[in-house]
């Protein structure tokens, strides 16, 4: 059965506008006494307001997902979930609100198993000499968590402790490629080549950068190759 085309795109339009009323509805103010809290990139204002509203009217369902923002944003993710869970309970099954509300619920509490072995691992793992397998795994949770200094401060940390295995320097590749210092990518896929490292993805961004500096040789740029790629 084919679906005309303009009756497609009407159903993609209509889901798509679902899809902003609830968001409008989820971030719109609330009316708190004579004032509104309002909402912005996530900042809950008042919360003592917020507290309130919760406390005297358990019908307020916002309400009780901005304070789980607030909560959230504390990273007491415990309180935030248990807040969304009750405000998600107001709301009949098959209702979007429902459904968004009960998809932040599970995010909560991937950020809050990601962030406890965050801590479990800085716990045990000293930036001066960090334990290789323990500062692999927490350097990866740190860009997992958009913490992208921290992971590549790590990095190197554990290619001065380490400096005989290849994983630190392949992970160090990988973080700097990403965050676009490609010259520097390169020397530290190199090295981590030289090391016997096995990872596809580093040997494909060295492979990469190898005919990007070519290139750079090939239109001029030879020089600035030269003070931009360290040698070694």
């Amino acid at each position: 059965m084919r679906v005309a085309g303009g009756c497609w795109s009407r159903w993609l339009l209509a889901g798509v506008l679902c899809g902003v009323a609830v968001y409008l509805l989820l971030h719109s103010s609330v009316p708190v006494g004579d004032k509104e809290v309002r909402v912005s990139g996530g900042a809950v204002a008042e919360t003592a307001r917020l507290r309130s509203a919760v406390e005297h009217n358990d019908g307020d369902f916002r309400s009780l997902y901005r304070l789980g923002l607030v909560y959230y944003n504390r990273e007491a993710f415990d309180d935030a979930i248990a807040l969304w869970n009750k405000a998600a309970a107001m709301l009949p099954e098959g209702n979007m609100m429902k459904t968004t509300l009960m998809d932040i619920v599970k995010r909560a509490e991937r950020r809050k198993a990601l962030i406890g072995r965050i801590e479990e691992l800085e716990k045990v793992v000293d930036m001066n000499a960090p334990p290789l397998d323990e500062g692999l795994e927490l350097a990866s949770l740190y860009i997992a968590d958009s913490r992208f200094y921290s992971a590549g401060e790590l990095y190197r940390a554990m290619t001065q402790a380490h400096a005989d295995d290849p994983r630190p320097w392949a992970g160090l590749a990988r973080h700097v490629y990403r965050q676009g210092r490609i010259l520097w990518a390169e020397r530290y896929a190199r090295r981590a080549i030289a090391l016997g490292t096995t990872d596809e993805e580093v040997m494909r961004i060295n492979e990469e950068i190898e005919k990007l500096i070519q290139l750079l040789a090939e239109e001029g740029y030879d020089e600035l190759v030269k003070m931009s790629h360290p040698a070694g």
